[in-house]
């Protein structure tokens, strides 16, 4: 008759439960909204990073890769206050209002392009 080894059965619990979270694109979604989110917020609005795992290291490590995104491919560093374990970020406000008056530019371009197309 076998014996039922309790510290056996939780580990294996846990291990299947690890396997079927990990590497599931979960925190590269997420980082990929929470991008789009501070693109999409209005000038000075800041953004609250909360992961999916919802413990500590989570928010650590979903704020790191968010910042390290947003500076190896956008080239912007981002200001960011932490309160306990949650992380608030926002993009600085002359960041933003550059590329505003940037879109701003490229938009009037774009209908003076037009404009003269229809002369």
């Amino acid at each position: 008759m076998a014996t039922w080894n309790k510290g056996y059965y939780i580990q294996a619990v846990l291990a299947r439960s690890e396997a079927k979270n990990r590497a599931s694109g979960r925190t590269t979604r997420q980082v990929d909204n929470y991008i789009q989110e501070l693109f999409n917020a209005k000038i000075g609005e800041w953004i609250t990073l909360l992961d999916h795992s919802v413990c500590r290291t989570g928010d650590d490590g979903l704020f790191h890769k968010v910042r390290n995104r947003m500076k190896c491919e956008h080239g912007i560093d981002l200001e960011a206050k932490r309160r306990g374990s949650i992380f608030a970020v926002r993009i600085p406000k002359s960041v933003m209002v550059d590329m505003a008056n940037r879109r701003t530019i490229m938009i009037e371009d774009t209908e003076r392009g037009l404009n003269a197309i229809e002369k």
